[in-house]
């Protein structure tokens, strides 16, 4: 995967779907603060483009982890699935936390799904839906001191009696 990210060889994920062509304002802002926030934490300016493009590939390294996690779901089922493996997802992340182990979530690693399950002999009619890689956090790794950019829960949540 890192020898086709690194020569941007054409992506086709399993499950395409749409970014938005426009975000609502709030997010916009929030998603560029978090970008800058996130590059500051490391030391790269927004204008490195060296920089941002190894940061890139740290993905395909799966930032340095020893162990990743591939979640497929068969090809007959609905998009509704997706729903469940991410209750997956998150159960299995939440798990590991218990003991001590970190993860972290690698949707463009997905960028890459047929030579994934090429090289895992994974059937072909399974889609690729995430990859989550795991290890022992590094405490010392600046990229693990950035805590992303978040509303409080008073902003988003509304209770009604």
């Amino acid at each position: 995967m890192l020898e086709l990210a690194k020569r941007n060889a054409p992506i086709k994920p399993d499950i395409l779907l749409p970014k938005p062509a426009d975000w609502p304002e709030q997010m916009e802002k929030r998603l560029r603060e978090h970008g800058a926030r996130r590059l500051n934490t490391i030391g790269i300016e927004r204008t490195d483009r060296a920089g941002r493009e190894k940061l890139r590939l740290m993905n395909f390294e799966f930032y340095g982890a020893p162990c990743a996690v591939f979640l497929f779901m068969d090809g007959s089922l609905p998009e509704w699935s997706l729903f469940d493996i991410g209750l997956f997802a998150q159960n299995l992340i939440l798990s590991a936390h218990c003991f001590g182990i970190g993860s972290c979530i690698q949707a463009s690693v997905t960028e890459y799904a047929k030579e994934i399950k090429t090289f895992l002999n994974i059937e072909k009619n399974k889609k690729l839906v995430a990859c989550i890689s795991m290890g022992h956090p590094d405490k010392e790794a600046k990229l693990n001191t950035y805590r992303s950019v978040k509303k409080e829960a008073d902003e988003f949540m509304y209770w009604h009696e």
